[in-house]
């Protein structure tokens, strides 16, 4: 059972690894470019990575029915989900395009971005905008891989995904196509264009592992009913990732009002701490996964068994990670500047984020499991209860006062993790998700 969690989990580590490591890569391969060129896909990338979210919110529904009923093996309407699924996604796909193309200069003055990159910011946000349907359409397939255990193809294609990409970087900003200066347009094509192949290798995948055929008229058989259960179990995470944006733009506004350095040391921190908690979430996608299959198919001692084992091994090696990332933060920030003050003040941050990263592995694993066990209400009560009742008023009234530090916003953000981490902890053993089939 355990060795069951650990293999779905390692491909999940892996894909999302490189997920993360694509806009990063991009954004680095662009900084010898040009450091304007660089900065504006950063502020394209914020915009495109709320339209990502968005596009995983409508997933996390679908995950937990695809999971839930093939664990029941209640093969027909699993077929049946997956193709309206696939139509809602797709269709979603287009609509942001056309939106994202439509506002994207709005969208931009909207985050105050500076008007020197502007048009460089235009340019990869309406090319990478453009694909958004096979975006969607990538994101689909995957998740319906996963339901089924079937993790090992996704990586794959991601590790695929990234070496394309970084050819196609390598090939317009420093290779033969260098005389032509696509610059920032270049790296935007690259992307997208190595997206399309490996779309293609994904559907290849699909059709000849699931021997699955698209049916529209399936898919649009009582659709209506169908995209209501979807979203039913999707329209929490839609409030969820709402609130963490409204905290992040908070907290980031109080931080530029402390200073350049707090501000420099928070960018540089969690440049490296976001990496710290890939283990919970590919152990929280695993986990769900089984949970989702365990539940479909009546095997609840499993299901428990399984969330007990990933919160406990998340736990530890999130605190192991983060314990290490202290020892060593002083040559970590060595590696971005030599400047004594942001390297003095980021050191007590690093050991405070060891707390953090304790609550952040066990909310993120709990979250994950309680929603693939069907319960979407524990983790919306403990945001609703958390967040916006105690966290952002607490932020907001501490923003008034005339002394700010750097370390009190970082104890501020741990509290949020850690009472968060306890709420759906504590919902997770109370073992009301039981009857919460879908």
């Amino acid at each position: 059972m355990k060795k069951e969690l650990i293999k779905i989990s390692i491909p999940i580590f892996f894909t999302v690894t490189l997920s993360m490591l694509a806009s990063t890569v991009d954004t680095l391969m662009l900084s010898r470019y040009s450091d304007l060129a660089a900065s504006a896909v950063g502020n394209a990338n914020q915009l495109i990575f709320l339209v990502y979210m968005f596009m995983q919110t409508f997933g996390i529904g679908s995950s937990i029915i695809f999971a839930q009923y093939y664990g029941a093996k209640k093969y027909k309407a699993l077929n049946s989900y997956m193709n309206t699924s696939i139509i809602i996604m797709f269709t979603m796909g287009i609509l942001l395009s056309i939106i994202i193309n439509v506002f994207a200069e709005n969208l931009l003055y909207f985050i105050n971005a500076p008007k020197e990159n502007m048009m460089y910011s235009l340019q990869f946000m309406r090319i990478i905008g453009s694909g958004f349907m096979m975006i969607a359409l990538y994101e689909i397939l995957s998740i319906i891989m996963n339901s089924q255990s079937k993790t090992f193809y996704p990586m794959i294609v991601n590790i695929i995904f990234n070496v394309l990409n970084i050819i196609g970087n390598w090939t317009v900003l420093y290779g033969p196509l260098k005389k032509y200066n696509f610059g920032v347009a270049g790296v935007a094509i690259s992307t997208t264009t190595s997206r399309v192949i490996t779309l293609i290798m994904l559907i290849y995948i699909f059709k000849k592992v699931f021997k699955f055929k698209f049916d529209y008229k399936l898919g649009t058989k009582n659709m209506m009913l169908k995209s209501i259960k979807i979203f039913k179990l999707s329209w929490t995470s839609v409030i969820h990732i709402l609130t963490y944006n409204v905290l992040q733009v908070l907290i980031t506004s109080v931080v530029n009002l402390i200073g350049l350095v707090a501000l420099t040391s928070k960018i540089y921190v969690q440049s490296v701490t976001m990496y710290s908690f890939i283990f919970a979430i590919a152990l929280a996608r695993g986990a769900g996964i089984i949970v989702g299959q365990s539940i479909g198919a009546k095997q609840i001692d499993k299901a428990r068994k399984i969330g007990n084992f990933a919160i406990v091994i998340s736990i530890i090696f999130s605190a192991s990670i983060s314990i290490m990332l202290w020892i060593f933060s002083d040559q970590l920030i060595q590696i971005f500047t030599h400047d004594k003050n942001i390297i003095y003040l980021s050191k007590k941050i690093f050991f405070i984020n060891i707390f953090l990263e304790i609550g952040r592995a066990k909310n993120i694993v709990a979250n994950e499991i309680l929603k693939a066990a069907g319960d979407v209400i524990s983790p919306l009560r403990a945001t609703m209860f958390i967040v916006w009742l105690f966290i952002i008023p607490v932020t907001f009234i501490y923003s008034k006062f005339e002394s700010k530090t750097l370390v009190v916003i970082w104890i501020i953000m741990t509290l949020d993790e850690v009472l968060r981490g306890i709420w759906v902890l504590v919902a997770w053993k109370k073992g009301k998700w039981i009857n919460n089939r879908v």
